[in-house]
This record gives C-alpha cells, sequence and structure tokens, in this order.
C-alpha cells in the first residue's frame, strides 16, 4: 500500500510539472502591440506586433496638443479629417489596425497630413495602439509612445530679398533742425571818473662846488 501511495504522488506531482510548463509556454506566446512614428512626426505611422502569436484587428489612436497651450489641443484642422474620427475615441485620429502575424507590421500614411497648415509652434503627438485592448499581450505597457514636429517662422510673403552689405542703398537720416542760440547781452558795470591826485614838482638840487687850487 505505501509503495502504490508514492507512486501515485510522484506521478502527480509530474502531471503538475508539465502542466505547469504547458502554462507557461501558453503564457509566453502571446502578441506584442508597439506603435511605430517618426521623429519628427510625419504622415507615416504604424502597428509592429512583436510578439510570438498573431495579434486580433485593433485600432491605432492619435492626439495632438501644441505645446504651452492651456487645456491642449490647438492643433490646425484639415478638411478630411472626418475620415479618422471614432466616437469612442473623442478627440483623436484613430485608425484601424488589420490582424497581426508575430513579426509583422503595418503602416499607413495619413492621407490629410499634407493638406494642414501648422503655425509657428512645436506639437505634441500621442499615439497608442491597441487603444481598445483587443489583445491579451505579453506586455501591456509598451503600447504609448510620444514624438513632436516643430514648425519653424516662415518668411513673409512678398518679402524681398535683403541685398549684399556692399550693395545696399544708403539710407537717408533726418536731420534735426538746429536750436537757435539767444544770446543775451550782459550789463557792463559803468565806472566813475576818479580825478589824479596833483603831483608835487620835485625841487632841484645845486651841483655841488669844486673847491680852488
Amino acid at each position: 500500500m505505501r509503495k502504490y501511495r508514492v507512486q501515485g504522488l510522484l506521478a502527480s506531482v509530474s502531471l503538475i510539472a508539465a502542466l505547469t510548463v504547458i502554462g507557461a509556454g501558453q503564457a509566453a506566446a502571446q502578441p506584442d502591440l508597439v506603435p511605430i512614428v517618426t521623429a519628427p512626426m510625419s504622415a507615416n505611422v504604424g502597428v509592429q506586433n512583436i510578439g510570438d502569436s498573431p495579434a486580433p484587428a485593433s485600432q491605432l489612436i492619435i492626439s495632438c496638443d501644441k505645446l504651452g497651450k492651456a487645456g491642449g489641443g490647438g492643433c490646425p484642422d484639415a478638411p478630411d479629417l472626418g475620415i479618422y474620427e471614432n466616437p469612442a475615441y473623442p478627440q483623436h485620429a484613430t485608425i484601424e489596425v488589420p490582424e497581426l502575424a508575430p513579426g509583422e507590421s503595418y503602416n499607413h500614411v495619413l492621407s490629410v497630413w499634407d493638406d494642414m497648415v501648422w503655425p509657428e509652434g512645436t506639437y505634441i503627438f500621442s499615439v497608442t495602439a491597441d487603444a481598445g485592448n483587443a489583445a491579451v499581450e505579453a506586455n501591456e505597457f509598451n503600447n504609448d509612445t510620444q514624438t513632436s514636429y516643430t514648425q519653424l517662422p516662415q518668411p513673409g510673403v512678398g518679402q524681398k530679398p535683403q541685398l549684399p552689405l556692399q550693395a545696399r542703398p544708403a539710407v537717408p537720416q533726418r536731420q534735426k533742425p538746429a536750436k537757435a542760440t539767444i544770446v543775451v547781452p550782459q550789463r557792463l558795470p559803468v565806472l566813475k571818473a576818479v580825478p589824479a591826485k596833483p603831483t608835487r614838482p620835485t625841487p632841484e638840487r645845486p651841483a655841488p662846488r669844486r673847491p680852488a687850487n
């Protein structure tokens, strides 16, 4: 009896270990969807399945916010932007992604990108793969990414190109009118005539007499 019990216990342990290995293998064989974008942002976006099993159809969503704008938003519209609208994801462009085999990618070109006029500034794009959690993935924390696009200032329409320094015409400068100088005559002090003091004549001294020889 003891011998059968030991064999039954060993058989049970072996069965549990085998089921554990099989379960681990099944858990590892899962899809893993990641978004694909360019830096800077462009019309090319996509999704890749880097997992070990096929991924069902899913959605890729994109939002846009102008850097520094309070409350978000601020990105330009396009006439055909409505083709990317989905009530389940308001304020996002939604792209339908088909089933993907392991290692397969789906690439999409945003048809409205070239029609969008971007005012000066920097725009942040948040992109999420498998937005509706259609796939049970091996990694649920790599579905999101961000990229940006910066529109530099554009030169004014019809603006004349600047000439080289030596070819630029001289710019006439305005001369300020000379200020009139008012000369105030100064009063000179009046000098009073002072009578000259009479001088006394100096008496002449007699010449010394010489002794007679």
